[in-house]
């Protein structure tokens, strides 16, 4: 008799746990954390507890790395650390995003005895909250580029500033972290002052705009400072606070079309000269507006899918882009996630799902 055939529909699909194995749950208490925007909070030691006698068994953590949901706007570090940590060990830094209120951080508990090892998947809830003090604060001017291809104004004290006190022990210094957050998205940073376009002979006078915008965007479309006009890309990657104010550093827009908003992350440092250590540290994302720019749409199913799954009992059938799949204007294809949320049952597959 020929296997029987299932059909399975599918629908929008976040996955946040894993099976747990079938002994007893080794964790004990998950208090999870609450962290300020662009700043850091340290694990305490009674956030998690074990079900682990602390003499008898070692017992060790490691940071799910490979999960895209899990960590998007912070890491926990380190990525390995015993279970009976200390207070200033553990601890999630933020990395300045505004657009999300939580973060979920996946870790994988190892129990090991004298004869076998244990192994349970667990996720830590992270709040996101608001900073009551900061170091860096925005505004009261914001950053906009007026048209595609074009210059925002430089970034200085009207559109962010730093506020700490002032000591000769104290050193700041400002880092570009546009690699760990892979912003900003839709342009790049320079300084200097761009050719302007200028009247030609008897050419009319509405000819100069249109030769300004073909001038912006062959700059845009340039990667090399040979042919920029006037601009030079910006290579540093840590400079001193008060110097990152003055050196006119500016957003060119590249990437048209995109969403009308963008973002320059940065990450201050506060070291003690006299110890070489960071005093504090905190990190921003400064909004770039896009004027005339479309706002972010979200994701659109393919129409090239079909969306249903033809499954053959008792064999693995895998889920590729012909069955689900998706596009979205502002973002790479092979950096969309698909993410489930409703499982369907191992043993009832009548009922809809």
């Amino acid at each position: 008799m020929a296997p029987q055939r299932l059909i399975w529909t599918l629908f929008p699909v976040v996955l946040l746990g894993l099976g747990s194995s079938s002994h007893t749950s080794l964790l004990k208490v998950n208090k999870g954390l609450k962290v300020k925007r662009g700043q850091t909070a340290f694990l305490q030691e009674g956030d998690l507890q074990f079900n682990i006698p602390r003499q008898k068994d070692a017992c060790k953590l490691e940071v799910v790395l490979n999960e895209p949901i899990t960590q998007r706007v912070g890491k926990l570090l380190p990525q390995v650390f015993d279970c009976h940590y200390l207070s200033d060990e553990v601890k999630y830094v933020h990395n300045g995003c505004p657009l999300l209120q939580e973060d979920t951080v996946q870790l994988r508990l190892y129990r090991f005895t004298e004869t076998e090892t244990h192994m349970e998947v667990f996720s830590i809830h992270v709040d996101i909250v608001q900073p009551d003090c900061s170091i860096i604060k925005l505004g009261p001017k914001p950053l906009k580029v007026p048209e595609f291809y074009s210059l925002s104004d430089a970034v200085d004290g009207n559109v962010v500033s730093f506020h700490y006190e002032k000591r000769s022990s104290l050193q700041c210094s400002i880092l570009l972290s546009s690699q760990d957050t892979h912003f900003p998205a839709h342009g790049q940073l320079v300084t200097g002052e761009p050719e302007e376009a200028t009247k030609r002979g008897d050419e009319p006078e509405s000819f100069v705009p249109l030769r300004q915008q073909l001038d912006n965007k062959a700059r845009a479309m340039c990667r090399s400072e040979d042919c920029l006009k006037g601009l030079k890309l910006v290579k540093f990657t840590k400079i001193p606070c008060d110097q990152f104010l003055m050196m006119g550093l500016r957003y060119q827009h590249t990437d048209p079309p995109s969403p009308d908003k963008d973002y320059i992350t940065i990450k201050l440092e506060l070291k003690d000269v006299r110890s070489g250590s960071i005093y504090r540290s905190e990190q921003v994302w400064i909004p770039v507006q896009i004027v005339s720019a479309m706002p972010n749409q979200p994701p659109k199913p393919s129409f090239m899918s079909m969306f249903i799954l033809e499954v053959d009992q008792f064999i693995l059938t895998p889920l590729s882009t012909a069955t689900v799949d998706a596009e979205d204007e502002e973002t790479p294809q092979q950096l969309l996630v698909f993410n489930i949320t409703k499982r369907p049952h191992p043993w009832i597959h009548h009922p809809p799902f």
